[in-house]
């Protein structure tokens, strides 16, 4: 069968975007999994209560407004303005790195209030806190490293506004970071 040039284009972006939102299925699976784990270990007793620091709050305020950053830029990469996109990927950026401050900064304070991952005065409840929240740091950081990518491809001009595949790829994956931040911060925070 012979095809295109354009259609192989085609047939390529679609498979790479397929393969983005297979990956990401499975990492919902995973926190899926960890949530439903922390429910279950919950009702067995023996659960610490403690309150959820502050920079979480505002770690969480910073991810949804990159999300809406990155939302104007992709409008605009539509519409072929690339140097708008530019700065919103930037801006985009620098509250993604905010954001995994006042991670760093939260994690500091649970360990300050007693709220330890493990040793002799950790509780389950932290202890899950913990590997939740530093489970999506990992995925965060593979986002971060795919907005710089998204920036310098940007800046070489490999996006325009007929061809933003890769640019749609980060996108996705970023939203889906924000979401599921989301997910997991209204669930330890409502489901002590």
């Amino acid at each position: 069968m012979n095809f295109t040039k354009t259609e192989e284009l085609q047939r390529s972006e679609k498979s790479k975007l397929a393969l983005l939102y297979v990956s990401i299925a499975s990492m919902t699976m995973v926190f899926a999994g960890l949530t439903s784990a922390y429910i279950v270990r919950k009702g067995e007793g023996n659960w610490m209560l403690f309150e959820i620091p502050f920079q979480f709050y505002i770690s969480t305020a910073l991810l949804l407004f990159s999300s809406i950053s990155l939302n104007f830029g992709m409008s605009y990469l539509k519409k072929g303005d690339i140097l708008f996109l530019g700065r919103l990927l930037a801006v985009t950026l620098a509250l993604g790195l905010a954001f995994g401050y006042f991670q760093f900064s939260g994690w500091h304070s649970l360990v300050e209030s007693g709220v330890y991952f493990a040793g002799k005065t950790a509780n389950a409840s932290g202890s899950f806190f913990y590997v939740i929240t530093w489970l999506h740091f990992g995925h965060y950081i593979g986002g971060i490293i795919a907005l710089v990518f998204g920036i310098w491809r940007n800046h070489s001009g490999a996006y325009a506004a007929g061809n933003y595949t890769g640019m749609k790829m980060i996108a996705a994956y970023w939203h889906f970071l924000d979401a599921l931040w989301l997910y997991i911060f209204l669930f330890l925070l409502l489901y002590k």
